[in-house]
């Protein structure tokens, strides 16, 4: 279960990185 979560974060913070990438939040 903490494995899931775990990834979970971890494809959230990559989506967030690559979305940064095109500067969508800026």
């Amino acid at each position: 279960m903490a494995a899931l979560v775990g990834l979970c974060v971890k494809y959230t913070l990559v989506s967030v990185n690559w979305l940064g990438d095109f500067s969508f939040f800026e």
